[in-house]
């Protein structure tokens, strides 16, 4: 018997799960795992470094834990952010998430489009990149909402926000300007169609909305095949379970609404520990150490304005490895030396030697960070008390 193809699905909470509907149509014959990254939600307060430093090591765990062929990043922020890390540190194929705007500009009636997104997917370069490539003469407008993946992520949770709220966060994307209103709306943010229908009751007049779900679910079967056994792949119910990487437990609202989308719980206590210290997906009787990892460069033309901005990149590597001191040493008779010295705990079955921390992807993400700054090599030496 063929072994079923596994598909990971990871977004920052549940928004992804309007992508994993789409998905799961696509390939009713896989099996699933939906990671919500609940302690870390969300995603739109945490900058690019932090978030590169703690989704690449989380990823990395969940691929050694559930060996999958294929992960969905369902999150805009994730995909514009953290997406490019991932495909360079791993083999196994992603399925990124981008705002829909070239379907959007291409069927725009009067050419007045918008883009709603949460504040970090609409301030991004790519975003704008975007219109620059597929406005096909349209004018867009982007439109950042601080509010609404929260309020979608209630809805679920069984506490729907009023009304009124929503149509705040709706109201700026209704254009009325030299005759032409806007005619359709970019769902920049998987949460976003969880609130579909309250969306199209609460609009100020109709307007097309753009689901970037059903496009997703496309690439996929592209990239995996088509369903196994496709005459029976409509009554086929796929195999699917949910993480939360709080640990938390649903609420029993939570608990009806994911089993509406086929999603099952784990049975007993299954705990996926990812902290803003990062993740640590460890038995909790792992036997933690204290280690000092040495980062040495050499600088001929240093400033302090280049280090300040170093030390300013490194702040979220630094705690993504639950640090707990951080120090730059000048060498006394050479000044273009230095040392970024970080002591940190760590669990010992993690890292067993210099090898492994260099190839640890907190370490490779802190690397790539430092590229951007400097030239040249980087030596890594790790230590730990005598004993």
């Amino acid at each position: 018997m063929a072994v079923a193809t596994t598909i990971l699905i990871f977004d920052s909470g549940l928004g992804g799960l309007t992508v994993f509907r789409e998905v799961a149509k696509a390939r009713p014959d896989a099996r699933y795992v939906y990671v919500a990254d609940d302690a870390f939600f969300p995603y739109n307060d945490r900058g690019e470094a932090e978030l590169v430093a703690r989704v690449v090591p989380l990823l990395g765990e969940l691929i050694e834990a559930h060996r999958p062929d294929l992960i969905v990043i369902a999150c805009n922020t994730a995909s514009t952010l953290v997406l490019p890390h991932l495909r360079g540190r791993f083999s196994v194929p992603f399925v990124g998430t981008v705002p829909a705007i070239k379907p959007a500009c291409a069927q725009s009636i009067t050419k007045r489009v918008t883009v709603l997104g949460t504040q970090a997917t609409v301030s991004r370069e790519y975003t704008r990149a975007l219109i620059r490539d597929f406005a096909n003469g349209s004018d867009v407008a982007l439109v950042g909402s601080a509010r609404l993946a929260a309020l979608a992520e209630a809805e679920l949770k069984g506490e729907p926000a009023a009304d009124e709220h929503i149509a705040e966060e709706l109201a700026p994307c209704f254009v009325d300007e030299g005759g032409r209103r806007t005619d359709t709306i970019v769902l920049a943010c998987t949460h976003y169609p969880l609130l579909l229908d309250r969306l199209e009751r609460l609009a100020p007049w109709p307007v097309t909305f753009i689901d970037p779900a059903p496009a997703i679910a496309r690439r996929v079967r592209d990239l995996s095949g088509p369903a196994a056994g496709t005459e029976a792949a409509t009554d086929h119910v796929p195999s699917a379970r949910i993480l939360f990487t709080s640990g938390r437990p649903p609420s029993a609202a939570l608990g009806t609404a994911l089993a509406r989308f086929g999603l099952a719980l784990p049975r007993g206590e299954v705990r996926l520990e990812a902290s803003a210290r990062g993740a640590k997906a460890m038995a909790n009787e792992t036997q933690t150490v204290r280690r000092t990892v040495q980062f040495k460069f050499t600088l001929p033309n240093a400033d302090s304005s280049h280090l300040a901005s170093l030390l300013k990149s490194a702040a979220p590597f630094y705690e993504a490895f639950g640090g707990r001191r951080a120090r730059l040493l000048q060498n006394v008779d050479d000044p273009a030396r230095f040392v970024h010295e970080i002591e940190y705990d760590t669990h010992e079955v993690i890292e067993l030697n210099r090898q492994r921390v260099a190839s640890d992807p907190r370490v490779q993400a802190y690397l790539q960070t430092w590229r951007t700054f400097f030239p040249g090599s980087v030596e890594i030496d790790v230590y730990q008390e005598a004993k």
